[in-house]
């Protein structure tokens, strides 16, 4: 085995405790494959961060080496008692137990206690009591005690999750059976598991990325800064991608005063900063809500298309379940959690009551879908099952950690690195889990890597240098070849709806702008309600527009995208009106004159309902 300098000076070092701070595709398995091969007369345990990582390294490493997780390690110890009730207990099974207890109290309650597992206090107390809105009453605290002693009770029916074993297990202050230690994706690990690893009686290697730490929103904390060790070693070069992406990398990473390792690209490929949408590559998204909506425009668009790791992992059934609730459809409902609320008011305000991320994404998807969404999610599952040898590859950014792609595509609901609002109209830096997620993302590429527009607008501000070349890349790549020419947009924005407009008044004109179409409503869609409309010429840096700045009501550039988008993501003008505050036969107005026409003499519903038909139609074949 060929090693680099750096990785050979860790797998030589006689530390008994160190850190190695690895890059994105530097190479830390190899070093922790070596370190172990180099020892091989020691019994070594890899402490996987998941599952699919242990099921990879057990294939990889020397015999001397247990592949295994921290609830692996439980789960053999104590765990397995817990075989016939192991899972997540819900909101809905704390009130089958506590019949007085009301929904929301129970999910804070269980809040509560999921924050204590993953900590490495040994008592549940004010401290784990979630942050949302004002205090919350000191009954929570009593209540999630109450609720954990029936988790933990083996005769209770309360489900207990795998945290919830391993808490205990840890509790018991185990000595692990072995010398070495080599814990991997230190930076996402609890607290509750480096108290145990760093109670251990031996060689411990802490391996990661410190700004690849995206989950702490499950509890986890970035010690890889704070961990005592004798020796720490970098792994600075990545062998996966050219000096193009290492350059972005660097740029994310540095912004607003943070100094962090710097990444050569020592990869086999120059990078190229465009995507050739008709070739397999991979899309990754900041959420299975985005991500969905780039399968309903590929869907749209004819092309074949995969989820990795199969669609079952980004819950688009749940997405039917809030449908079927929202439409009074109860009986179609799977989900238990779906099912246990009264109606499609009770989940939204349980949804804002509780901070519940995953089900005020669901909402939103049922807004923008409507009744469309059923026969959507159906042949999104389909076409996704049957995909053709040359497909498209749909994932989460979370999904894609420890991937790699040979061309990546991102879409725009990664943070774009500019400033973010705080309520009281202050400016801050976006939040460091959302800067590390989207290098986590940018990162998976070896060759080509496709950039939203608003970051490409950003990285021209930071970096004119950088910029000049992604430009040039793009443009001898011909990105834009089939947009438009009225799409490269004026800094008065007047011309982003023109250029939609030319494109349903000539149609036949522009033979290839179906998917661009598409991908500029989704981009329409998603920045308007994040505040900004970002369109991009194909050899200027992307404008940004924001509606404050567009021309005064009743009419302005934004608001007119904003509504042909939502008409376009197959919206009825009912739910338009209710989604932009205006009367239905404003809209319809609004919508005619945009699509180059009148009310007048016309049946001006039918006629949008033919347009978006045919439109839909011709993207289908």
């Amino acid at each position: 085995m060929n090693y680099s300098d750096e990785q050979l000076e860790a797998i030589r070092s006689p530390a008994r405790s160190m850190r190695i701070i690895a890059v994105a595709g530097s190479g830390k398995t190899t070093l922790l494959d070596g370190f172990a091969r180099h020892r091989s007369n020691l019994r070594v345990l890899y402490l996987a961060f998941n599952r699919a990582i242990r099921a990879e390294a057990e294939g990889r490493f020397p015999a001397n080496v247990t592949c295994m997780t921290g609830h692996g390690l439980a789960y053999s110890a104590l765990g397995f008692a817990y075989k016939s009730k192991i899972g997540d207990p819900r909101p809905y099974h704390v009130c089958s137990a506590l019949p007085h207890c009301s929904m929301v109290d129970a999910a804070l309650a269980l809040q509560t206690i999921q924050r204590w597992l993953v900590s490495d206090s040994d008592e549940m107390d004010e401290r784990h009591l979630p942050l949302i809105g004002s205090t919350l009453p000191p009954a929570i605290l009593g209540l999630a005690a109450q609720v954990w002693s029936m988790m933990a009770d083996f005769n209770h029916p309360m489900p207990i999750s795998h945290d919830g074993y391993f808490k205990l297990f840890c509790a018991t202050n185990p000595v692990l059976p072995f010398d070495v230690i080599l814990f991997d994706e230190f930076q996402d690990a609890s607290p509750v598991t480096i108290r145990l690893v760093q109670q251990q009686p031996c060689i411990k290697v802490f391996v990661g990325d410190p700004h690849q730490s995206i989950y702490q929103f499950r509890g986890a904390v970035n010690a890889l800064s704070s961990v005592d060790v004798e020796a720490s070693y970098p792994l600075s070069v990545s062998f996966r991608y050219g000096q193009g992406i290492a350059d972005v990398a660097n740029h994310v990473l540095s912004a607003y005063g943070n100094d962090p390792l710097l990444i050569r690209g020592h990869g086999r490929h120059l990078t190229n900063f465009s995507v050739d949408q008709s070739s397999p590559h991979a899309v990754l998204a900041r959420t299975n809500v985005a991500l969905f909506s780039e399968a309903v425009r590929l869907l749209r668009g004819g092309q074949s298309f995969v989820f990795h790791g199969g669609h079952e992992g980004y819950r688009l059934d749940l997405f039917l379940d809030a449908h079927h609730l929202r439409f009074g459809k109860k009986a179609l409902i799977r989900s238990p959690v779906i099912r246990s609320f009264r109606d499609y008011q009770e989940l939204v305000s349980y949804s804002e009551a509780t901070d519940d991320k995953e089900l005020r994404s669901l909402s939103s998807v049922v807004a923008r879908y409507g009744r469309d969404l059923p026969s959507l999610v159906e042949e999104v599952i389909q076409v996704s099952r049957n995909s053709a040898p040359k497909y498209v590859v749909l994932t989460t950014g979370h999904r894609a950690k420890g991937l790699e792609f040979d061309a990546v595509r991102l879409l725009p609901d990664f943070t774009d690195m500019g400033l973010v609002s705080n309520p009281d109209g202050s400016m801050r830096p976006p939040d460091s889990q959302e800067i590390n997620l989207l290098y986590v993302a940018l990162t998976r590429s070896c060759r080509a890597l496709e950039l939203p527009p608003a970051l490409q607008a950003w990285i021209h501000r930071v970096s004119p240098e950088l910029y000049a070349g992604i430009a040039a890349d793009r443009s001898a790549a011909g990105a834009h070849a089939s947009l438009p020419p009225s799409f490269w947009l004026s800094k008065s924005g007047s011309e982003s709806i023109q250029g939609i407009k030319e494109y349903f008044q000539n149609p036949e004109r522009y033979p290839n702008a179906q998917s661009d179409i598409l991908a500029m409503v989704a981009n329409i869609i998603d920045h308007l309600d994040s505040g900004a409309l970002v369109l991009q010429g194909p050899s200027e840096p992307p404008v940004i527009i924001s509606p404050s700045v567009a021309t005064a009501p009743p009419r302005s550039p934004a608001a007119d995208a904003k509504l042909l988008a939502l008409w376009m993501s197959g919206m009825s003008l009912e739910e338009i009106s209710s989604s932009t505050n205006l009367e239905i036969d404003r809209v319809q107005e609004i919508l005619l004159l945009l699509l180059g026409t009148t009310a007048e003499d016309v049946d001006a519903q039918n006629l949008l309902r033919l347009k978006r038909s045919a439109y839909s139609d011709e993207n289908r074949h």
